[in-house]
C-alpha cells in the first residue's frame, strides 16, 4: 500500500485565523517551507470564504503547486447562486419535519431573505455578512413563524463573521486558472447546498 501525503487547509473556529498543518499561518508561511509536489492529497472544506477575494487566487496557487503529480484537490466552496425566494413558513415547515435546526440559518440566508441585496452583499469583494442572517431569523421568529424552543436552536451560532461568496462563475474561472475540474457535485440533503459546490481537482502542469 502506498503512503499518501496529506495537506488540510483549515480554518480556526469563529477566530478568522486560517492555518495550514498544525496551525501554521499559511499566508505567513514560505512556500519552500512545504516542499513542493509532496501532497497527494489536500482537502479544503469552506476554507477560501473565509479569506478574502484576491487571497482566493494566491492560496490556490500554492495548493497547486504543493500537489504531488497525478494527486488530487478535494474543495468545498460557498458560491452565490440566486435562485427565485421562497416562503420562509415553507422551509420552516421542511425542517420540523427533520429536526435538524442547524442547517436552517442557511436555508433562510440563501433562499428567502436578500443574501445578495446591497445590505448584506458587497458585489465588488464578494463579502456578505453573516449578522444579517441571524437578524432575519429573529425578524421571523417575532413573526410567530418559529417556536422560541426553534429559535434559540439557531440563534445559539449567533456571530458576526464576514465570509466570501464570488459568484458560481467567477469561482469556476478561478479554479479553471490553476486546476482541472475533474467533477463537481453536492450533498444533497438539504437545498442549501446548491451554495456549497464540492470539486474534485487535479492540478494543470
Amino acid at each position: 500500500m502506498t503512503d499518501l501525503t496529506i495537506l488540510l487547509i483549515q480554518e480556526q473556529s469563529f477566530g478568522q485565523l486560517y492555518y495550514l498543518l498544525q496551525f501554521l499561518s499559511w499566508g505567513l508561511l514560505p512556500l519552500k517551507t512545504l516542499k513542493e509536489k509532496d501532497f497527494d492529497i489536500i482537502l479544503a472544506d469552506a476554507s477560501f470564504s473565509n479569506i478574502s477575494w484576491k487571497e482566493n487566487d494566491r492560496l490556490l496557487n500554492i495548493v497547486g503547486q504543493c500537489l504531488a503529480k497525478g494527486g488530487h484537490f478535494f474543495c468545498r466552496a460557498f458560491v452565490c447562486r440566486p435562485l427565485k425566494p421562497v416562503d420562509p413558513k415553507d422551509i420552516v415547515e421542511a425542517y420540523r419535519r427533520t429536526g435538524k435546526w442547524r442547517d436552517l440559518k442557511y436555508d433562510l440566508r440563501f433562499r428567502v431573505a436578500p443574501a445578495w441585496s446591497k445590505k448584506w452583499y458587497d458585489r465588488r469583494t464578494y463579502e456578505s455578512r453573516w449578522k444579517y442572517s441571524f437578524k432575519y431569523v429573529e425578524e421571523i421568529y417575532k413573526k410567530g413563524i418559529l417556536s422560541r424552543e426553534e429559535y434559540d436552536s439557531i440563534n445559539k451560532e449567533r456571530h458576526d463573521l464576514i465570509s466570501v461568496f464570488p459568484p458560481v462563475k467567477e469561482w469556476e474561472d478561478l479554479l479553471k486558472k490553476h486546476f482541472f475540474i475533474m467533477k463537481e457535485t453536492r450533498a444533497k440533503t438539504y437545498t442549501h447546498t446548491l451554495f456549497m459546490p464540492i470539486y474534485v481537482l487535479r492540478p494543470k502542469p
